[in-house]
């Protein structure tokens, strides 16, 4: 959900992220670099659908996500998985209330031991597998169906009341979760700056927009103001053409932190970064607060209490996992197994990198004995940060962010030239990252990450014209959910081990055409059935009536913020799609549901000696109908 809506809010009422703005950098835009098309790894069908318009679920029209999280057990067993879902809509237009929700986040439960029904090999009927109706959720009043449990985040974990609530309403949602065992965690977005007077206020090693000293590039915010909450960031912009319509790019007071550079990386004893990925946009490094919260509360395990605010611009789209064991100056002795002694967690500065920067993969581990105290809700929060490789090639680690390098993208991109490294982007990330979700396939010995889809074109356009950005990193097969796989969580145990350690290039795991009957048709297809339904889709005129029925009921002054509310959150539809060109529907969002991964080696025919194979399970969201979608897939050793 963040990444896309988001960045589809932006073209309505301004940039609220970097990843969302086309930006003055636009003229810039980098050519497109071709690749080759690569063989899809391992084979994956379609299961049945989660949530959304098809389930006819009484008072939830749809929603996204769907981040699992093994719930505590007395027993030591999980036996329940929380299901942390984004935006959830209770009717097609629930979007359209003004003011906007405080929150809207589902939490629901599945089983956390497989249904009978998901057996080895091809489903024996595409879609109509009933695992998903394994999905549940509890109503407040038995008799209201819109009482579904909403997620609900606390400043503290003083009191639960209206005062001590934060709004995780539309465009805040969760981005991870995890549980040390004995406790679960959520991690919130809300779209939430550090904003500053001078550099001191910031990060260590990070700068502020409004210091005398900053030298970069003026960042201002789009003028007037349309503001979906009363604590919204404003619209970042660095000129005009940053901002939709007429508004203008004014002044930004105060200020705002951020990273002068991406990432740095040491090799043959020099120094070197990107050279001018947040020179030419220093909105791209802005600092942003992730909200760590626990459920402290048995009596509604929807309600979580922040612990800590983590200020971060590498880590803003997250993907957790709980270990059994880890050993910074040892890998050999890493248990990557399910367990709850150290917490893994890698991040992205953003969702979509576009006109030619890109959203690297960072790495850093958090201990989890003693992480909560939960007598005040306060988390110990002090992670280590994987800086690469040192002077002997083992795994650095490091306290600051600062350090922190990505775990894949640095070695395969450096050249040497005349002595001298450069950087050559041979193996460049794709533009559109997405979420992601990592899991550890113990069978075959490898981590593998899922991740991907693309971005519609009203997402990624320029808010002046609608003229829509092409990528300047393509996908090999445009709009797939891709994988890559590697043996540690960085890669490589160490600098001279063998390349078949580290990550391996991104190849397609399921594509649109795969997921077509999950997808709406473009306006230019004939209809067919191949594409979803189209009872499932929003019409033009829903949107402009729900806009009509708003403005009628509220004074002038409140009319164009809840219009952009609104158009913001029915942007997905097809009102917002055919203002850029692009109608269809479109993959994001995934989860591994780890808990369900499956051993089956003895029932896979056809393997050669010594090969092995599993069997992983996961959800997607579809933006176009707003749905989720459960999917498995098949990967041998072999593959991988």
């Amino acid at each position: 959900m963040l990444g896309r809506r988001i960045r589809i809010a932006a073209c309505v009422v301004g940039c609220f992220t970097v990843a969302s703005c086309a930006g003055s950098e636009k003229k810039k835009q980098a050519p497109v670099v071709p690749v080759n098309p690569a063989s899809a790894v391992g084979a994956t069908w379609d299961l049945c659908t989660l949530l959304g318009p098809s389930t006819n679920r009484p008072a939830i029209y749809g929603s996204d996500l769907g981040i699992s999280l093994a719930l505590p057990s007395p027993s030591g067993q999980p036996e329940q998985l929380a299901m942390l879902f984004g935006d959830t809509w209770a009717e097609a237009t629930d979007v359209c209330a003004y003011p906007v929700m405080q929150a809207d986040d589902l939490q629901a439960t599945l089983p956390a031991q497989r249904p009978a029904s998901l057996s080895p090999g091809q489903p024996m009927a595409a879609g109509a597998d009933p695992a998903c109706a394994a999905l549940q959720y509890t109503l407040a009043d038995p008799n209201d169906p819109t009482s579904w449990p909403r997620i609900r985040l606390f400043k503290d974990a003083s009191a639960r009341t209206p005062e001590n609530q934060l709004d995780t309403g539309m465009l805040r949602t969760p981005v991870a979760a995890f549980s040390d065992g004995a406790h679960s965690f959520g991690m919130f977005v809300r779209d939430e700056v550090l904003r500053c007077q001078t550099s001191a206020e910031c990060l260590a090693g990070t700068l502020c927009s409004s210091d005398p000293a900053f030298t970069g590039k003026r960042v201002g915010s789009c003028q007037p103001e349309v503001m979906l909450s009363s604590d919204s960031s404003p619209a970042f912009c660095l000129a005009d053409d940053d901002c939709a319509g007429a508004a203008t790019c004014g002044d930004l007071a105060p200020g705002v932190c951020l990273a002068p550079t991406p990432f740095s990386a040491q090799r043959g004893g020099q120094v070197i970064a990107p050279p001018s990925w947040y020179a030419d946009d220093p909105r791209r490094g802005i600092v942003r607060n992730i909200y760590i919260g626990s459920a402290l509360w048995s009596d509604r395990p929807e309600d979580y209490a922040t612990g800590f605010r983590f200020a971060t611009n590498k880590f803003l789209n997250v993907s957790a996992r709980a270990i059994a064991h880890f050993d910074p100056a040892n890998p050999g002795r890493n248990d990557y197994r399910p367990g709850n002694e150290t917490l893994l967690l890698w991040g992205r500065p953003t969702f979509a990198a576009t006109q030619g920067w890109q959203s690297f993969m960072f790495l850093m581990y958090q201990p989890l004995d003693g992480l909560l105290d939960p007598n005040t809700g306060a988390i110990a929060w002090a992670p280590k940060f994987f800086a690469g490789y040192d002077a002997g090639g083992k795994p650095r680690w490091s306290d600051s962010e600062l350090d922190a390098e990505p775990v894949y993208g640095v070695d395969e991109n450096l050249e040497l030239q005349n002595g001298q490294p450069v950087w050559n982007w041979k193996q460049p990330e794709f533009d559109y990252v997405n979420q992601m979700s990592l899991t550890y396939l113990a069978p075959l010995g490898r981590w593998t990450l899922v991740y991907g889809g693309d971005a519609p074109g009203f997402t990624v356009s320029d808010p002046k014209t609608g003229m829509v950005l092409p990528p300047a990193f393509p996908q090999s097969v445009p709009g797939a959910i891709y994988l890559r796989s590697a043996a540690h969580p960085w890669g490589r145990s160490d600098f001279g081990a063998s390349p078949a350690e580290a990550w391996s290039v991104a190849r397609p795991l399921w594509t649109r055409e795969a997921a077509a009957r999950y997808l709406a048709c473009d306006d230019d297809n004939n209809p067919s059935n191949a594409c979803a339904a189209a009872d499932q889709r929003k019409q033009p005129e829903d949107v402009i009536g729900a806009i009509g029925d708003i403005v009628t009921q509220l004074a002038p002054d409140d009319w164009v913020a809840a219009s952009a509310s609104c158009i913001a959150g029915n942007a997905a539809l097809e009102l917002q799609y055919s203002l850029g060109g692009d109608s269809s529907g479109h993959l994001y969002g995934v989860n591994v549901i780890q808990e369900w991964t499956q051993d089956v080696t003895a029932r896979t025919p056809g393997l050669g000696a010594g090969d092995r194979a599993v069997e992983i399970y996961w959800n997607v969201s579809t933006w176009n109908p707003y749905q989720v979608v459960l999917v498995k897939s098949q990967l041998k050793a072999s593959d991988l």
